[in-house]
């Protein structure tokens, strides 16, 4: 019987000193704290486009695949069971301007080719910004997928990539100034 009053008292001993030292939220709780706050240092992000470094070949199938993203994302958000204009009118805005990036990217031969697809997509941004209705959801889809269809077959990156490199090699390099740093001053 001492035996087991022995062992009863050294569980209990165990257990208060366990229970005394508490968790750790509540030793935390108790312990003080500095009267000032450690300042977090802010970080330093400069954006830089290294676009700009690509060949021109590059950046167009970049612009590309992103107007194939928006434009699929469009067509996704216009085959849900719900319509959400608000996913809506950012998938178009975005394809709108990736189209504009790659009208801005094409040499002057193609861009008189590409204008009447870029009108077209303005056109169907101009929808798909207002309220859109679901009698106006399937002409907008057609209209959408004829369109990247069409993007494909004359505008994919491999079928202009000569043109664009062919219009690189004709322009000489500009140098671009690195912000921060301070420009070049010619002679």
């Amino acid at each position: 019987m001492r035996r087991f009053f022995r062992i009863l008292l050294a569980g209990s001993l165990c257990f208060s000193l366990v229970g005394s030292a508490g968790c750790e939220s509540l030793q935390r709780k108790f312990t003080r704290k500095s009267k000032t706050q450690k300042e977090r240092p802010d970080p330093v992000i400069r954006f830089q486009d290294y676009s700009k470094s690509m060949k021109p070949s590059e950046r167009y199938d970049k612009h590309y695949l992103m107007f194939k993203y928006w434009s699929d994302d469009l067509l996704e958000a216009l085959s849900a069971s719900r319509l959400n204009f608000k996913e809506i009118r950012r998938a178009s805005s975005g394809s709108l301007t990736e189209m504009r990036t790659l009208h801005e990217s094409l040499p002057q031969g193609l861009v008189e080719r590409f204008l009447p697809f870029l009108k077209e997509r303005e056109d169907i941004d101009h929808v798909c910004q207002e309220t859109v209705t679901p009698a106006q959801v399937d002409s907008l889809r057609r209209r959408i997928e004829s369109q990247a269809r069409a993007v494909h077959r004359d505008f994919a990156p491999d079928k202009v990539r000569d043109q664009l490199d062919a219009s690189a090699a004709e322009e000489p390099a500009k140098e671009e100034p690195v912000p921060g740093e301070p420009a070049a001053q010619a002679p």
